[in-house]
């Protein structure tokens, strides 16, 4: 969280802009910086080989997280901001290498072993749990009991 500043250090009106950015990313408005959607860098087939299942993953989501295009985007009509660079990351679908990159992730992943998640994990050991333990046979009540009566 940022630090609050004292309207004496520096005057109301930069104090009220300062203490209002935590206010905008609660209401859901992005930041000056945090206008691209997603950016993503590319990477070479061997080095996205390297890459833990994780990673893949993750780095799938991010893809996933691009915009479909420039005229598609919030950014359509309005200047590009000053971190938009189009040759080193990945902004939109539209762009063949999100396509490729798209398609080599998937390739991957597809090779792959499935990554158990821990719901799944907990049912699998539950069930493993319960082939285990030996099986109670139930006990048979007589029908009546000897030397008692009701």
């Amino acid at each position: 969280m940022p630090r609050r500043v004292h309207r004496e250090q520096i005057g109301h009106r930069a104090d009220a802009r300062l203490n209002a950015l935590p206010l905008r990313r609660a209401f859901g408005y992005p930041s000056s910086t945090e206008s691209m959607a997603a950016k993503v860098k590319p990477y070479p087939l061997a080095a996205l080989e390297a890459m833990t299942t994780r990673q893949l993953l993750g780095h799938l989501a991010r893809l996933r997280k691009c915009e479909e295009s420039l005229a598609l985007s919030d950014l359509a009509g309005q200047p590009l901001p000053s971190e938009y660079d189009p040759i080193s990351r990945i902004y939109f679908k539209d762009d063949p290498r999100w396509q490729q990159q798209f398609q080599e992730v998937k390739s991957i992943l597809a090779k792959r072993e499935h990554v158990i998640r821990p719901a799944e994990r907990r049912q699998e050991s539950l069930r493993r749990k319960k082939a285990q333990q030996p099986r109670k046979k139930p006990r048979k009540k007589p029908l009546h009991r000897k030397g008692k009566r009701r």
